[in-house]
């Protein structure tokens, strides 16, 4: 089970925060004071060894917060995982299930729906067409990865991630292209995109292009990377034992503003 700690780098003060009753994978987000995540807890129902559905909010203004939970409004998924992001003001949450009265029919499905941890309400909004592979967010708006169209049709390069916008309000998605490469996207405060994936980073430029980044001294896999307003910081990584000249990597790197 998960437990959490609140750490405040101002004063160097750890709070505990236990909850033992959830097991959580998809991203905590912070929503306005909120810390917000969703997981299965068994003491809610379960199928095939999977818990309900559950939210839980802890108000981070307030020291003696307690969590606050809310169970999703329909039955316990059968599968594990879940994937979440933010608007800003609701968290988008896509649940990946087998049980049929989640998925009106004995195949398995994605559902999708929305949590506003400022009233506890869950918002449905149905099984969800489009068949995103992961969720991110950045500066109130909402990404995903996806190499399926609604229809189940590939897009231009199945092996390769399609990048899409995700409309909150009702999950309908806009292509925002194919990098040519796959990973896991990263957005920045300032809406900026980024696809990372081994040793291969691709940034979206302010021209709506994806262009690929060269590579850093070491050509090493896995770095850490983050934005840092528009530039991306890139840092570390380990050798790829199949590539001649790469290795193991402790010095980072800064691609200013790409444009």
């Amino acid at each position: 089970m998960d437990d959490g700690v609140a750490y405040d780098p101002a004063t160097g003060i750890s709070v505990g925060h236990p909850f033992n009753t959830m097991y959580v994978r998809a991203p905590v987000q912070v929503i306005g004071p909120d810390l917000v995540m969703v997981g299965w807890d068994l003491n809610e129902g379960e199928l095939n060894s999977i818990g309900q559905v559950v939210a839980a909010s802890l108000d981070l203004d307030d020291p003696d917060a307690q969590w606050r939970t809310s169970k999703w409004p329909l039955p316990p998924p059968g599968l594990e995982s879940i994937k979440t992001a933010t608007d800003g003001t609701d968290l988008l949450v896509m649940v990946w299930a087998s049980n049929p009265d989640v998925c009106a029919g004995p195949q398995s499905c994605h559902r999708l729906l929305r949590f506003t941890p400022s009233t506890g309400a869950w918002t449905d909004l149905g099984v969800y067409p489009h068949r995103l592979q992961d969720l991110s967010s950045g500066g109130g708006r909402v990404y995903g990865t996806a190499n399926f169209t609604a229809s189940g049709q590939t897009w231009d390069d199945s092996s390769f991630a399609h990048v899409v916008e995700v409309e909150p309000d009702d999950g309908s998605v806009t292509s925002l292209g194919n990098p040519g490469s796959y990973g896991h996207l990263l957005v920045s405060d300032t809406g900026r995109l980024a696809l990372v994936g081994g040793a291969d980073i691709r940034v979206r430029n302010l021209s709506g292009q994806w262009q690929a980044l060269p590579a850093v001294p070491g050509d090493p896999l896995y770095p850490a990377v983050v934005w840092a307003g528009d530039d991306l910081l890139v840092w570390g990584g380990a050798a790829a034992l199949d590539r001649p000249g790469s290795h193991d990597v402790a010095d980072g790197w800064i691609f200013r503003s790409p444009t």
